[in-house]
C-alpha cells in the first residue's frame, strides 16, 4: 500500500472514532476537533494513573503518545504537559507493593509498563521517579535491558498469550510507541522487528480480515462476534479487510508512522489458497512466573498450534494442550465460516460470563484436541469433583444459511462453507437427537452433551472441495464413529480416512502416527522459522521478508520476474 492511501485511511479511522463518540483524546487532538473534551479525557487518564488502578499502564501509554506527538504544538498547553510529566514520573513501573491494584507481571502488562518507563526516563532524563527515588538514568538502563530480554524471548519462543485477540493490541500499542518515539536506534529496530513478526503471525492465522485462530487469551464478546474483536482495526487499517470498530488500538495505529511490508497485506488478502500452518510457542502459564525461558526449572510447556485455512472456512486448534487441567482464558479451538458464524466446544468453568474460566471461555477442564486438516476431535474427561458435568457447543443457529440434522449429526451451511458436528459418549452412545437450547440467554445458540466423559467431532467442507451440501451431509452421516470406554475414538472421515485418537497416546490417520508436538516456530507455505532461532522468513510470489532478531536486521526483497527467452 502506498503512503497516501494509509494517510487517507488514517483520517477515516480517526473520524470514525469522533462520529461514534468514542472517548479518545488522541483522535480529537489529531483532527484538532473537540479539544475541550480531549482535555477532560486527558485529565481522566491522569487521575486514573495517579490512583494506580488496574489498566494504568494502557492509559499511560496513550498519555505519552499524546505528549510526544503534540508537545511542540498549541494543542497541549504547558499545564497539561507538566501534569503528564508529573504523572509519568510518579507511576509505579516495577516491584508492585503489597496492596497494588495494577496487574504488572503478565506478558502484555510487562511490556506495556517497561516501554512507558523507558520513554519517561528518556524524555525526562534529569528527573527522579517518585516511587523509588531512583534517577531517570537508572530507570532507562533497567527498562532497556528488560525490553530487550522481553523482545528476544518472544522472537525465539513466541507468545505465552498466543494469538490473543484481547492482548495483542496492548503489545502493539507499546511497541508502536517504541518505534515512533525511541531515540535509541537498537530499541527502535527491535520494536520494528517485533511488530513485523506479530503482524506476520496475525495474517497467517486470519480469515477474511478476522483474527480466527485458537487464542491463549480472549473474551466472550470477541468470540461470539468477530466484529467486536480488539484486533479488527488492525486488519481494517493496514489492509482494508474489515470495517472499523471502537477498539482502543485504532487511534494508536492512525497516529503512528509504522507501515507494514507489502507482503503481509498480500498474504492477508489471499482468498484462493488452501494451506496448513503449524506453530509452536512457549507457554508460561502462571503470570507470576519468571520470564519465558526453556531452561528454567521444571519441564517447559509448549503450545502446538494447527490451522487449516481455505477460501471458504478456517479451522484452528491448540493440539493436546494440558488436557484435564483447568483453563483460564484460553480458547482451544474454533471453526470460522464468517465473522459471526463461529463454532467451538467448551466445558464451562462456571455458569457466568465474567469468571476465569467462565461459561464459554477458558474451560473448567481442558479437552484433549487433535486436528487433521478439516477434521477436529475434542475429547473431554471431566474430573468427578467439578460441579458441572456437561460440555456444550456454541452454534449460533440464526447466523447460518441452512441448518439440518441427520442421524447423530447437526449440519450447517454458510455461503459455500459446510460444517458437521456431533457428540458421542463411551460405548458409542450419542444423543438420539441434538437439541438447541430452547430458552435462556443462549436460546438457539447452544447444544449440550451431558456426561463427564465424551467427545465432539467436527468435519468441515466446501462446495469447491466437497461438492454439494446435500452430498456432504450424506457422506458424513453415513460415516462410522465409535468411542470406547477408555476414551479412544475412531472416526471414518469420508474425506480424510480412518482417524484414531484417544485420551492417551498418539493419533493415527490411515494407520500413520501423527505427531502432536515439537512443531517448528512457524511452518506454512508462506512462513518458516525454527523454534528458538529468532529468525523468521516470509515468502509469497516474488516478495520476501526476512527477520533476524539476533543480528537486528530486517530484509525486504522483491525479485524481478524471470522472463523466458523465446
Amino acid at each position: 500500500m502506498d503512503k497516501g492511501e494509509l494517510t487517507k485511511r488514517s483520517r477515516t479511522l480517526l473520524e470514525y472514532f469522533l462520529e461514534n463518540k468514542v472517548p479518545s483524546f488522541l483522535a480529537r487532538l489529531a483532527l484538532k476537533r473537540g479539544l475541550k473534551t480531549a482535555r477532560d479525557l486527558i485529565y481522566q487518564h491522569i487521575t486514573f494513573c495517579r490512583k494506580e488502578l488496574d489498566g494504568s499502564d494502557l492509559r499511560m501509554a496513550e498519555l505519552l503518545r499524546a505528549y510526544f506527538l503534540f508537545k511542540d504544538t498549541e494543542l497541549l498547553d504547558a499545564q497539561i504537559l507538566k501534569d503528564i510529566r508529573r504523572g509519568a514520573l510518579r507511576l509505579t513501573y516495577r516491584d508492585p507493593y503489597p496492596d497494588c491494584e495494577m496487574s504488572m507481571t503478565s506478558e502484555h502488562h510487562r511490556i506495556s509498563f517497561l516501554v512507558s518507563e523507558f520513554l519517561t526516563a528518556q524524555e525526562f532524563s534529569r528527573g527522579t521517579f517518585d516511587n523509588d527515588e531512583k534517577s531517570a538514568r537508572w530507570h532507562r538502563h533497567k527498562a532497556k535491558d528488560e525490553i530487550k530480554r522481553w523482545i528476544m524471548e518472544r522472537a525465539r519462543f513466541g507468545f505465552s498469550e498466543w494469538d490473543s485477540n484481547h492482548f495483542m493490541p496492548v503489545n502493539l500499542e507499546a511497541l508502536l510507541n517504541l518505534y515512533d518515539f525511541s531515540q535509541d536506534r537498537e530499541i527502535k529496530r527491535l520494536a520494528e522487528l517485533t511488530i513485523h513478526k506479530i503482524l506476520t503471525d496475525m495474517v497467517i492465522d486470519s480469515f477474511q480480515g478476522i483474527y480466527a485462530p485458537t487464542h491463549g487469551c480472549t473474551s466472550w464478546d470477541y468470540v461470539k462476534d468477530a466484529k467486536q474483536e480488539a484486533t479488527r482495526n488492525i486488519f481494517a487499517y493496514y489492509w482494508g479487510l474489515s470495517s472499523f470498530n471502537t477498539g482502543f488500538i485504532g487511534p494508536i495505529l492512525a497516529t503512528s508512522s509504522y507501515q507494514p511490508p507489502e507482503i503481509l497485506g498480500e498474504i492477508a488478502s489471499d482468498t484462493s489458497t488452501t494451506y496448513v500452518n503449524k506453530e509452536r510457542h512457549l507457554y508460561e502459564g502462571n503470570p507470576e512466573s519468571p520470564p519465558a525461558c526453556p531452561a528454567r526449572e521444571g519441564s517447559p510447556i509448549f503450545v502446538n498450534k494447527y490451522t487449516y485455512r481455505t477460501p471458504a472456512y478456517m479451522l484452528s486448534s491448540a493440539q493436546d494442550f494440558l488436557p484435564g487441567t483447568q483453563g483460564k482464558e484460553q480458547h482451544i479451538w474454533q471453526a470460522t465460516l464468517s465473522d459471526d458464524a463461529i463454532v467451538f466446544t467448551n466445558h464451562p468453568g462456571s455458569l457466568d460470563e465474567d469468571s476465569h474460566p467462565n461459561y464459554w471461555i477458558g474451560n473448567g477442564s481442558l479437552p484433549r484436541v487433535f486436528q487433521y486438516e478439516n477434521v477436529l476431535i475434542a475429547i473431554y474427561n471431566i474430573p468427578k469433583e467439578h460441579p458441572l458435568d456437561f460440555t456444550h457447543i456454541y452454534f449460533p443457529r440464526a447466523r447460518f444459511d441452512e441448518i439440518t440434522r441427520r442421524h447423530r449429526w447437526v449440519f450447517a451451511r454458510k455461503g459455500k462453507a459446510y460444517i458437521a458436528l456431533t457428540s458421542i459418549r463411551p460405548g458409542g452412545r450419542p444423543p438420539r437427537r441434538h437439541h438447541f437450547s430452547k430458552k435462556g440467554p443462549y436460546r438457539r445458540q447452544e447444544i449440550k452433551c451431558r456426561g463427564r466423559r465424551s467427545a465432539w467431532v467436527c468435519q468441515l467442507g466446501s462446495r469447491e472441495h466437497q461438492s454439494s451440501f446435500r452430498r456432504f451431509r450424506h457422506r458424513v452421516a453415513e460415516s462410522r464413529l465409535r468411542l470406547s470406554d477408555n476414551l479412544k475414538l475412531i472416526f471414518n472421515s469420508p474425506y480424510i480416512g480412518t482417524i484414531e485418537f484417544g485420551w492417551q497416546g498418539p493419533p493415527m490417520v490411515n494407520g500413520k502416527e501423527i505427531p502432536l508436538s515439537d512443531y517448528p516456530h512457524f511452518h506454512s507455505p508462506y512462513t518458516e522459522s525454527q523454534f528458538g532461532s529468532g529468525e523468521v522468513l516470509v515468502e509469497k510470489g516474488n516478495k520476501s521478508l526476512s527477520l533476524n532478531f539476533p543480528k537486528k536486521k530486517v530484509k525486504i526483497e522483491t525479485k524481478e520476474p524471470i522472463i523466458p527467452m523465446l
